[in-house]
């Protein structure tokens, strides 16, 4: 039986820019990190330094639940430390509209927060 010893400490090279990738200028600065740029992928919102070890994330369904599409317009105004404000919601539980202000969590993890949540009232 081979025994295989497990490196713990798995260290990525620097990746060198090339062509025209080079000039990508990113949606905002990382407020985890502080030296990364946010980049968009088909799931997510990320820092170009997670191979550093940089965990920013912000799933582009992680507020589907709500109604709320996470689209690169809102995610740059996001990052910029904006609230935005009034934006239309559906409640998971029990279905009503309304309106919230969408936030970064202060922790900088890549959650957003639902503040100020108002619902339609039906007249």
């Amino acid at each position: 039986m081979m025994r295989h010893s497990i490196k713990k400490d798995v260290v990525f090279e620097a990746e060198r820019p090339r062509g025209k990738r080079s000039r990508v200028q990113g949606l905002g600065k990382c407020p985890l990190c502080g030296k990364g740029k946010i980049l968009e992928n088909s799931r997510s919102y990320y820092c170009t330094e997670w191979k550093s070890g940089c965990k920013f994330s912000l799933w582009k369904d992680s507020t589907e639940p709500y109604g709320i599409l996470l689209d690169a317009p809102k995610v740059k105004r996001l990052l910029k430390g904006e609230t935005l404000k009034q934006i239309p919601v559906v409640l998971p539980q029990t279905g009503e509209r309304g309106t919230a202000d969408l936030i970064l969590s202060p922790d900088h993890s890549g959650r957003v927060e639902l503040m100020n949540v108002t619902r339609n009232i039906k007249e």
